[in-house]
Formats: C-alpha cells, structure tokens, sequence
C-alpha cells in the first residue's frame, strides 16, 4: 500500500530497509538508487502491465527520496547563501540558485495511471500522490481538482483526512472561509488522524476570520484540553492554541466578557496562564483598564498561582501608568505584606526560597518607601515620612544580607530627621556610619550624626548638657574619618559653637586650637577671636585680630579691626577712661582711616577734647578732620560747628565767629542740621553779650531807642532761628530772649537819670521809668513759660529748662518757688510790634497747641 509522505500511517517497511542498505551504501546514494528504482519501472508503461502495489511501493520510496534529497539542497543552500563555503555551488561564477522540487516525471506518469486504473482497487492512492505531486510542484488549482475528485469519489479513501486538511489549507489561504470551513470539519471525522488537532486549530482560525471568536476560543480551548496534560506530543501546537485563544479573547467586547467566558468552562490547569498572557496582550495594546480587570480577577480566584507577585507588580505599574498613583501605592503594599519571605504563601510556593521574589519584595519596599519619603519632605507632610521611616524598617528587618541594606539604613536616618525625630536619626545615622568599610563615606555619614546633634542643641535647651557629650563622643570616635572626607574642620567648628551657645567659650576656643596649625588658620583664629568678644574680653579679641591683620592685610580683617577698636574706645569713655578712649580711637583711625568708622573716631576724639576742654587739642583734630575729602555733610557741618566752638573758648572769638559764618555759608540755607542752627545761635549769643553791655544813658530818649533798635533785632535772631526745627535748642532759644527782654526792663530801671531833677521830680521820674519798664518784666514772664512749655511737649529737660524755671521763680517767686507744674499753658503774642512778635512767632512754630 502505498503511504504519504505526510505520514498519513505509520510505514516500517521503508525504514528496515533503511536501515539494512546503510551499512552498504551512503544514504544520498540509497536515496538516489530509489529514484532510479522508480524511473526505471515506471518506463515500462506500456510493455507490460505493472502491478499496482508494486508501483505504489516504489512509489513511496520515490517520493520520500525527493523530499530527503530536497531538504538537503535547501540547506546547501541556505548555507551558501550565508556565506560558508559548500561543495557543488561555485561562487565565483554566481551560480547560486534556490533549488526547486521536481515532480514532473510522476506527475506524467500517473496522470496516465489515474485513468488506467479509475475504478480498480488502489485508484485513490494514484490521484492522492498525483493531487500531493501537483500540490508540491505549485499547480495548486489541478492538485485541487484531484483532491477535490478524490473527496467526492472515494469516501472510503484513507487519504481522506489528508486531503481534506489540504483542500482546507488552500481555500483558507485564498480567503474562502465557507469552503474551509466544511473541509476542516470533515478531518473531525477521524479523531485518530494525526490531522485531527491542525484542523481543529485552523477551523479556529477560521472562525476568528469571521470575527466568530467565541466558537475559535471553544475550539482553541478544546486543543488545548486534549494536549494539556500530555495527551498528544503537539507541544508546539498547544503553544500556539494557547497564544490563539488569548489573541481571541482580546477580541471580546469587553473583558466582562472574557471574565464571564472563563468562568463558564470551569476552572482549567491553565486557566490563569491564560489570564496572565491576556494582561500580557492587554499591555502591549495600551488597554490599561482592560488588563487592569484580568488582573484583578486573577489575584482573587488564584491567589496561590506562584506567579502572584508578580501580578500585583504589573497591577501596581497599570495604575502608575493610569496617573493613579494611590492605587499604585496600595497594590505594592499588598504586594510587600502578602508576599515577603514570612508570609505563608511564600513558604508554600517556595519552600526553598526565591532570589526573583526577594529581588521584587525588596525593590518594592524601597520605591514606596522612596516615594513617602519624597512626598512627605516635599508637602511637609508627617505621615507620609512616618509611612517612609516603617517602610525602611520594614526592609532591613526583612533584608538583612542584600547588598543596599546600609544605603536603605542611610534612608531611615533621613526619614527621622526629616519629621523631626532626630535622637533617633542620630543614632540611625552611627550605625550606618558603622556598617561602612570605606573610611570616607564613614565620615561622611558620622558628620550628619554631628549636625543632628547640633540641630538637637539647638532646639531643646534643656538637653544640651547630654546632647554635648554625644555630640563630643562622635567627634572624638571619629575624628580620622572626618579628616579623609574634609569634614574635620567643620565638624571642630560644630563643637566649639555648641560650647559657646552654653557660654563655655574656654573650651569653644580650646575645640580650635588644632585647627590655627593647618591651611584653615586664619578662619580659625577668627572665630577665637570672636569667642573672646562673646566672652567680652575685647582686648584678647584685638589681640588677634591686630595680629591676623598685620599678616594678611585683609580688607574683611580690617573692617573687624577699626570697629572693635572704636567698640572698646567707647567702653573706655563710658567708664570715664578718656586717655584710654583717646588712644583706641586713634588707634581706629590709624588702621582704617578712609572708612566711615574711622572718621568717627577722629571725631570722637575731638569731641573727647572738647568735653574735656582741651581746646587746643580739639581744635588740631577737627581741622585734621577737615582736611579729609568726601566727607559726608552731616559730620562736615559738625566738625565746622565744634571746631568754631572750641576756638572761641579758646578766646579765638575771631577766629571762631570766621569758622562758624563759613559753616553758615557753606551749609547754603540748609535748616535739616541742628549743628547750623547751634552756630547761628552761638554767633547770637556773642551779640546777647554786646546788647547786654549796652547801657541807657543821657540823653535818654536816644540811647533808650537805640537800645530798643538792639532788642528788636536780638529777639528777631532767635526767632529765625526756629526755621531749624531742632526742638531741643528752643529751650535755650527763650531762655536767651527771656534774658534779653529782663535786661531791657533793668536797663530803663537803671538808667541815668537827669542832673537837674528836684527831689519830687526824681520820684515822679522814677515812677514813671518803673511803668515804662514793667511791660518788659511780664513779657519776660510769658517767654519763660513758653521756653518751660517747650520743654514738656517735645520731652526736652535740659539744663535750659531749669534756668527757665529758675528765673521765673526768681521773677515771680510766689508762684514758683513752692515747685511749678505746667497747665495749660498757651502760646503768647505780645504787643506792640515788633519786640514780642518775634517772642511770639518761635513759640507759636513749635507749639504742638
């Protein structure tokens, strides 16, 4: 009988005789001596008649020689065509051609049989090797027509499952899925045909071409149930059963339906493959939510599938993927508490262990953990850095050996400093300092346990003992360390300040004397200088300074210098020391002399002279200060103030009055200095003396005019002078014209009277001099109050006010010796004009009534 080379049936024949001929000949030779078996019976045709079964015997050898014989050319070929260098194909000559079957000889010959032997015993095996001869060679459409003839005139054939998944294969790769259908349906007449599975396969994929797909899941389902478990040796084909039913279950509406589908065909082995792969499909075409109900399906009806983690991983990137990060968050931790080592399900899925699910668990724990931390450090938000702190403790519990366990360590610290546990982030911090061989990371690290005790310091003033001593304890245990990561001095430069925080500024300076031996030198001596000025020791501190400054001539040193200086000058002349207030200010000036602060030391210690009525000395410093450019207005219009001052007391009145006219000149009509308007009224009290020398003599009338020509023009003088606004000269300013205004009064009660007056006429002359001066005496009155009125609303209680009160006590000793208390006291216009105009006009400009 004959037999396909499709293996229809088993043959054994063949391969005995194989095996025999072996030992004799080369295969490519048996195969050859089999074609040529063939040809030459078949030549006989029409000599004699020929045995059917013989022909087909020979037949079988005939074609499974071409096929052997094929196979190998292609692979020369192929081979060739990579590049190897093949026996028989000459390269150079491009002679490299594909090789192509050849079935031309039988397909002459039993065309000519097929009609011999039409209705003999044996006539289908003749059309089935001449339809599969015609197949091969390509001519499909007459190989159809044989087939299609063999189908429908010999039902009993044993070709026919062949054939029929033939006919089955040509209508479906020519887009005929009806015919397809019928002829992969009629294979399922032959459960036992090696056929049976491809055609229940293809019949699937037909119907998944006709967008049937739940009969191709049935029928993808129904391959894969019969191969599942052994059943058949189509391993490859369950593969792809597998593969075409998640491709049709990806073509349900939705994957409700997929869900309910499953559901209905009960529980199968691989049941959750299937749902796993279909996520998998899911993913791959974007179809997030869709994967995301698989999955969900999944973890809740195969909670012990080994693959679970895993799951809860993808889930958890879905929902990232989605933006819905809390989802995402909750899926992980799932994943972390259902999964670890410890969980039951681990310990009966993996008895001995998993390095890929520890690698997840752990990574997982970390990018939580990770994600807290950062969320709650940037929102400042205490319970996600709590959720951090237990995540990173959840890690190196569960963890111990990996490799990051001292980085994750590092990463708790952190946490706990950053919600403001910080004992514990301290104590974190060591440890992992601890679990570093690397000296410089170690130091690194011990350097953050140092400032997390500094910030402890610094925060809770009732620790700061105990926390010193730690913070003392990690200096002292890892002071090397702190050497290799550069962290040494700054780690020095911590202590000492906590020391000085708690004013213990002995041992704040004693933490840095090391350092005045390195390349940080001059910083340090610094900040031990400026311990000695917290500790105010100011001499010590100058000291440095003085020294540093005469090394480097450091601008910045410089600065310190010249205002520590003036600093200790001013506590000098605050203790009545003013030779020694004298020589610091000079002392100041002489370093920085261009700064704004050495110049106010050159005139402190004019000022110092002046005070102390040292005129001559005075006088050299403001003209020295003088002398300097760029000298700011406000101290200029000082300077010229007191050194005018100080030559006048030095009987230099011209000289005085000179410098003084110059200030007023120079100042350009300025009224905004009270040193201006202290010149015009120094200048004025020159004047105040000359009015009050001036007496009234004979002839009366003319002296008492000029006199009064005198007062008015005084009391105008004081008067400009309140352009200046300086409340605390206003004191003096009414003092002075009080004064003026009593003078007068005196001057007219002690006139010189006329020789040739009786005695009648003497009293009657005195008389009247008392009427004509009275006026005066009151007009003093009302100025000196204004001056004491002054005085209270501006808050001005210099010595001016008291020689108001005194000569209104003295004036009008009922009411002012038993002690005087302003009320109501208004300001006052006295006429006529214009000697009390002027009075009146200072006061009213400055009175807040």
């Amino acid at each position: 009988m004959f037999i396909s080379s499709c293996k229809t049936i088993e043959g054994k024949k063949v391969e005995k005789s194989t095996s025999v001929l072996k030992d004799t000949f080369s295969e490519v030779e048996l195969l050859k001596e089999r074609i040529k078996e063939w040809e030459e019976y078949v030549n006989l045709i029409g000599y004699k008649d020929l045995s059917l079964d013989t022909t087909l015997r020979l037949t079988e050898g005939y074609l499974e020689a071409k096929d052997i014989l094929f196979k190998k050319e292609m692979e020369e070929y192929e081979k060739a065509s990579e590049g190897h260098v093949v026996q028989g194909f000459n390269h150079d000559k491009g002679e490299m051609r594909q090789p192509k079957q050849d079935y031309s000889s039988l397909i002459r010959t039993f065309r000519i049989l097929s009609d011999e032997y039409r209705y003999k015993k044996g006539a289908d095996a003749i059309h089935y090797a001449l339809g599969y001869a015609l197949y091969e060679q390509g001519e499909r459409d007459e190989a159809i027509k044989i087939f299609e003839g063999l189908v429908r005139n010999y039902p009993q054939s044993i070709y026919l499952p062949e054939v029929n998944f033939r006919l089955g294969e040509f209508y479906f790769e020519t887009g005929q899925m009806g015919e397809a259908r019928e002829s992969y349906s009629r294979v399922l007449n032959y459960p036992q045909s090696v056929f049976y599975d491809k055609a229940v396969y293809k019949l699937g994929w037909v119907y998944y071409k006709i967008d049937d797909f739940k009969n191709a899941s049935d029928l993808f389902m129904s391959i894969i149930d019969r191969t599942w478990e052994g059943k058949s040796k189509e391993t490859g084909l369950t593969e792809e059963s597998v593969s075409s039913l998640i491709m049709s279950l990806n073509r349900f509406k939705n994957m409700e339906d997929v869900v309910g589908y499953l559901q209905s065909k009960g529980v199968r082995g691989y049941t959750a493959l299937v749902l796993e792969q279909t996520g998998e499909r899911l993913i791959q075409e974007t179809r997030y939510e869709g994967a995301i109900h698989i999955y969900d399906y999944l973890t809740k009806n195969f909670s012990d599938n080994p693959n679970m983690p895993f799951i809860y991983e993808k889930m958890a990137n879905l929902y990232e993927w989605g933006s819905d990060k809390g989802s995402a968050v909750v899926k992980k931790e799932m994943l972390v508490y259902q999964y670890n080592h410890t969980a039951e399900w681990y310990k009966r899925n993996y008895p001995n262990g998993s390095e890929k699910i520890d690698s997840l668990i752990s990574k997982t724990i970390i990018d939580v953990s990770k994600d807290y931390h950062l969320k709650g450090k940037n929102e400042t938000n205490a319970k996600h850095l709590q959720k951090a702190i237990d995540g990173y403790r959840n890690f190196l519990l569960l963890f111990p050996k990996m490799p990051n366990y001292k980085e994750i360590n590092l990463l708790l610290a952190e946490a706990l400093f950053d919600v403001g546990e910080y004992n514990e982030a301290a104590v974190e911090y060591e440890k992992t300092a601890i679990l570093y061989q690397e000296a410089l990371r170690r130091g690194e690290i011990a350097y953050s346990s140092l400032l997390t005790y500094a910030v402890i310091f610094d925060k809770f003033k009732n620790e700061r003992e105990t926390v010193i001593n730690k913070a003392v304890r990690i200096f002292e245990a890892y002071g090397k360390d702190f050497s290799l990561s550069g962290k040494l001095g700054k780690a020095h430069y911590t202590i000492s300040d906590m020391y000085a925080q708690i004013k213990a500024y002995g041992k704040a300076r004693e933490i840095l004397i090391p350092l005045t031996k390195g390349k940080d030198s001059v910083n340090a001596y610094k900040r031990i200088a400026e311990l000695y000025l917290l500790e105010g020791n100011l001499s010590s501190s100058e000291d440095i300074y003085s020294k540093l400054f005469s090394i480097s001539k450091d601008p910045e040193l410089q600065e310190i210098l010249v205002k520590l200086r003036y600093r200790i000058g001013d506590e000098y002349l605050k203790a009545g020391k003013l030779e020694e207030a004298i020589k610091k200010f000079n002392l100041a000036f002489t370093v920085y002399p261009d700064s704004d602060i050495g110049e106010s030391a050159l005139m402190k210690i004019g000022v110092i002279y002046e005070k102390n009525k040292e005129y001559n000395k005075a006088v050299e410093i403001f003209k020295k200060y003088l002398s300097r450019d760029d000298i700011p207005p406000d101290r200029e219009a000082e300077a010229r103030y007191r050194l005018g001052y100080s030559q006048i007391k030095l009987s230099k009145k011209e000289n005085g009055i000179e410098t003084l006219n110059k200030l007023i000149d120079w100042s350009g009509g300025r009224t905004d200095n009270i040193f201006i308007a202290k010149a015009e009224l120094l200048i004025l009290k020159e004047r105040l003396n000359i009015y009050l020398d001036l007496k009234i003599t004979q002839p009366f009338e003319k002296t008492l005019n000029k006199k009064t020509e005198f007062l008015n023009n005084i009391l105008k003088s004081y008067s400009n002078i309140s352009r200046y606004k300086v409340p605390e000269l206003l004191t003096e300013i009414f003092f002075s014209m009080g004064t003026a205004l009593e003078n007068f009064r005196d001057s007219i009660l002690q006139s010189e009277r006329p020789a040739d007056l009786t005695k009648e006429e003497l009293e009657e002359y005195n008389f009247l001099l008392e009427e004509k001066a009275y006026p005066y005496d009151e007009k003093a009155v009302k100025v000196y109050e204004n001056g004491l009125q002054i005085g209270r609303e501006y808050k001005v209680y210099d010595e001016w006010v008291q020689k108001n009160l005194e000569r209104l006590a003295a004036i009008r000793p009922v009411l002012y010796k038993r002690g005087f208390v302003l009320k109501d006291i208004k300001p006052i216009f006295i006429y006529p004009e214009p000697v009390m105009m002027e009075a009146g006009y200072a006061e009213q400009r400055y009175s807040k009534n």
